[in-house]
């Protein structure tokens, strides 16, 4: 993993997801087929219009 010092700390998370991508690591990213089923779980739920769980304390 590429691990990069800057005065003393470590890269920022957003340095560390760009630089990541651009070395073709993608273990922090969701594959595109996990992404389209996860929309295929949620997109009925949330057409559906159905009031969620209240709880009243």
């Amino acid at each position: 993993m590429f691990n990069r010092q800057l005065g003393g700390e470590d890269m920022g998370v957003y340095e560390r997801v760009l630089t990541d991508a651009m070395a073709g690591d993608a273990t922090l990213f969701a594959r595109q087929d996990y992404v389209e089923e996860a929309w295929q779980i949620v997109d009925p739920a949330l057409k559906a219009n159905t009031p969620g769980i209240v709880h009243t304390g």
